[in-house]
């Protein structure tokens, strides 16, 4: 299963909307839909790769997005922050 975000201006049904079911995601305010085709964009990063199946093996050469990768970028922006705070 794939899915991506989209803004609302740029999207549009062709068919299939009266088979949709519309749920809240738990992580995002704006869940993204499936897709049956190809969207003709490529992901920049394998994300949730600490919860892969023991048998997915992730071969693609795409960054991935780990969980301490994740921390340490929110430490890193809470320093910036910070600093910027005791600076104003």
């Amino acid at each position: 299963m794939s899915g991506i975000g989209v803004r609302t201006r740029d999207f549009r049904w062709v068919s299939g909307e009266q088979d949709v079911r519309f749920f809240e995601a738990p992580v995002r305010t704006h869940a993204a839909g499936l897709l049956d085709g190809d969207p003709c964009v490529a992901p920049d990063w394998d994300v949730f790769v600490d919860y892969a199946a023991s048998w997915d093996e992730i071969t693609d050469g795409r960054p991935q997005c780990t969980e301490r990768y994740v921390t340490n970028m929110r430490k890193a922006e809470w320093k910036e922050k910070r600093g910027r705070w005791s600076r104003s």
